[in-house]
């Protein structure tokens, strides 16, 4: 039967707690704003509750701290596994996160998520605030929660008002209505509060930018969400069509980077990479995703991005570089392929990377911003590397797979003429090294380098106009688009990679324009990992045949005069339209999806281009507005009124622990109360019961010292204990505090009233 007298007493607490829930849920719902997703919210708002009170009646106490842990840990597992319900929670949180970061379609997934995580929050503190005996504080803290949400939703759910004040009205009732005065404080201080505010935001600068230094620090390493611009040729120079490959270039000349390595060494210092070619450009299909480069999580990511594992077998030292921004540019950082690490010499910048193996911050970059690469140089010139190859190709490589699907697929419109081009010039050559090698030399001794070159037609693609057409000259991403392709056609996976192509001088620096901006195909070996080839005439990856260290490279390309070396006498097949894709081509200078979205998986289509994504604006022709700028768009938020309430709630929660007022609402445990307040001043004064004394032992002890008599509480307390009148006099133990407050200082009267607080 003792269980069914906790039932009226389960239902009245599920009540208040649903009624707060509900109420606090939709208010904040609506400032979102969301609907309150259907019968999500109500449900959520009466189950949750429910389950607390019933947990809190019929699990002994015993096990509650043991069922929690389960629990906890149960939802550890399933947050691991992507599901569960702080899982939901997360993803709720953060798409709100996205929402006000100006991500204004996060919401509409995760509707439901949020409902219920509302509820659940608020359900929790409904259940604390409706146990908790100072009502004053309760009616603050709820107070103080209505305000910010009804500000924030401006005005919209004050309809959602009525249960929190039902809440609160109930809630007093329960008290027997003695705490009117109260719940008429509480909107008065609020009233009170709004109408001091000034009309305009005050701020003190030094706090203003701590915040925003705070805040930017969060931002950049938990909720980099913003959209950014990256590098591109377009921007450089070498890409005028801008949507499209080909055209007369036009280098940008103005100083852009201050590289300082070692002395006259050529360093291929790469921007991204991209796996998908429509027939008129080249598109990063794979990189949707981003990585805090110095996370933990993404180790194993990290280091297969980077071939930090790669070469198997290979101990061989690594180098450096340093890069100095001469102008202020885009987010992406220039490093070679095998990064090992990288060192920041600036404010804000915080390294992430993706998929495609771009490294980035959260911010444009700026003049004099700084940072330093180490990284692994491999030189493939070597008999040494040359026999690694050989002896790692017979190895197994759990990338190999996966990358030969990505990077080994050829748009099935282009014709037959270029793939028999791809077989002759591979004829009889097994090794992949070597197919490659002589795709990058069949190019550089039959196709002239020239950056005036005939437009090539939108209806033709572009690297069979390049191969068969009328010129058969191009610059550096007409090369490096043909021996991707080709190289891909013979069998071996590879990628086209734009950056930056760096040679110092003797004194171990060099100044990069977009003259020396550059495109390259990088290709995939078995065990070695991703490797640099560049077929453009001119260029050479500072690599021969021998076993000495690197040669030099040759001068800038952008220094040497046109070559024109003789092509060997064959028919120039005619080049056969190309037919255009469904979707408008963008350009890949923006990343405009800050949202995790999947890899799609390629498939050959034997009648046209592989669709492109959809376009994306000109990062260029659109500024970023400032983040102040942003700020100001929103009206200000009203902290002053926020400390203000809350300050009211302590104060008021500070009043309502004395012991007096304590035992004014509950006169049934009025001694047990003051005997309580007792106990803790005495431990305020350091007189704290040893384990070896009994209560009158104790009691003894501290009247000596503090010259109060507690002989009488104490004895009170005893025959409590263990005669059959369980109840403790209140007159006595008021009386014992009374005089104990007499010879307590301030300090330890506060020490005690702070006690009091945080106890029934």
């Amino acid at each position: 039967m003792s269980r069914l007298r906790k039932v009226p007493q389960l239902l009245w607490n599920t009540l208040l707690c649903a009624l707060c829930a509900y109420g606090l849920s939709g208010v904040f719902l609506a400032a979102l704003p969301l609907d309150a997703a259907g019968f999500v919210l109500p449900l959520s708002s009466l189950l949750i509750p429910l389950a607390f009170s019933l947990a809190d009646a019929f699990i002994p106490r015993k096990l509650k701290p043991a069922l929690l842990m389960g629990f906890l840990a149960l939802e550890c597992v399933l947050y691991l596994n992507g599901s569960g319900l702080v899982h939901a929670s997360v993803q709720a949180f953060v798409s709100i996160y996205l929402h006000f970061s100006g991500v204004t379609d996060a919401l509409l997934p995760y509707t439901r998520e949020i409902a219920v995580s509302f509820a659940a929050v608020f359900s929790v503190i409904g259940f604390f605030l409706s146990r908790d005996d100072a009502f004053g504080f309760a009616c603050g803290c709820v107070f103080t929660l209505l305000v910010i949400g009804l500000y924030l939703s401006g005005g919209a759910g004050l309809v959602y008002a009525l249960p929190v004040m039902l809440f609160l009205l109930l809630l007093m009732s329960s008290l027997g209505g003695r705490k009117l005065g109260a719940l008429l404080l509480c909107p008065l201080i609020a009233l009170g509060a709004y109408l001091l505010l000034p009309d305009e935001g005050v701020t003190y600068a030094p706090l203003e930018q701590a915040a925003d230094d705070l805040r930017n620090m969060v931002e950049d390493y938990f909720f980099f969400t913003d959209t950014r611009e990256s590098f591109s040729m377009h921007k450089a120079g070498y890409q005028p069509l801008k949507n499209r490959l080909g055209g007369t270039a036009e280098p940008v000349t103005a100083p852009v980077l201050q590289i300082e390595g070692d002395p006259n060494t050529t360093y291929y210092l790469r921007a991204s990479s991209y796996n998908e070619y429509t027939g008129l450009n080249w598109y990063d299909t794979v990189s949707g995703r981003r990585y805090l480069f110095s996370s933990q999580v993404y180790e194993d990511l990290r280091s297969d991005i980077f071939d930090m594992a790669l070469p198997m077998n290979d101990d061989s030292p690594l180098s450096s570089v340093s890069v100095t921004l001469l102008r202020d540019d885009t987010t992406t950082l220039f490093t070679p392929q095998r990064l090992r690490e990288i060192t920041m010499h600036s404010d804000r910048m915080v390294p992430y990377f993706n998929d495609a193996g771009e490294v980035y911050i959260t911010r444009n970059l700026q003049k004099d911003d700084r940072y330093s690469i180490s990284f692994l140089p491999l030189n493939v010139g070597t008999k040494s590397v040359r026999a690694m190859i050989r002896e790692n190709a017979l190895l197994h490589d759990p990338r190999m797979e996966a990358v030969s699907q990505q990077y080994l697929t050829v748009p099935g419109h282009i014709q037959e003429e270029v793939r028999q081009m791809a077989s002759r010039i591979t004829e009889n050559l097994l090794s992949p090294l070597d197919k490659a090698l002589a795709v990058r030399d069949y190019l550089k001794t039959h196709y002239d380098y020239s950056l005036t070159v005939t437009e090539p037609p939108s209806s033709v693609d572009f690297i069979a106009y390049f191969l068969l057409g009328p010129d058969q000259a191009g610059y550096c991403t007409y090369f490096a688009s043909a021996q991707t392709i080709l190289c891909r056609m013979a069998g071996v996976p590879a990628r086209y990679v734009v950056g930056y192509l760096a040679r110092t001088d003797a004194n171990g620096t060099c100044t990069l324009s977009g003259e020396n901006a550059h495109a390259w195909t990088e290709i995939y070996l078995n065990g070695v990992g991703w490797i640099t080839l560049d077929a453009t005439p001119g260029n050479q990856e500072d690599w021969e045949e021998s076993d000495d260290s690197d040669e030099n490279g040759e001068n800038n390309r952008e220094n040497q005069p046109e070559s024109t070396p003789t092509p060997s006498p064959s028919p120039t097949p005619e080049v056969t339209p190309t037919p255009e894709p469904d979707l408008p081509s963008p350009s890949p200078e923006t990343e405009e999806t800050p949202t995790p979205s999947p890899s799609p998986t390629q498939t050959p289509d034997n009648s046209r281009p592989s669709p492109s994504p959809s376009p994306s604006p000109d990062p260029g022709e659109t500024p970023q507005p400032e983040e102040k700028q942003k700020r100001e768009d929103k009206p200000p938020f009203p902290w002053l009124l926020l400390i203000a309430l809350l300050l009211a709630a302590v104060i008021l929660w500070y009043h309502a622990s004395a012991p007096e007022k304590k035992a004014a609402r509950r006169p049934d445990k009025a001694g047990d109360i003051f005997f309580a307040a007792c106990t803790k001043l005495l431990a305020a004064m350091k007189l704290h019961r040893r384990s070896d004394e009994t209560l009158l032992e104790f009691a003894a002890r501290a009247q000596k010292q503090c010259g109060v008599p507690l002989e009488h509480l104490y004895a009170a307390v005893c025959a409590g204990v263990y005669g059959k009148d369980k109840r403790l006099d209140r007159r006595t133990a008021e009386n014992a505090l009374r005089m104990l407050m007499k010879k307590a200082t301030k300090r330890q009267l506060f020490r005690m009233r702070l006690s009091m607080m945080f106890s029934k």
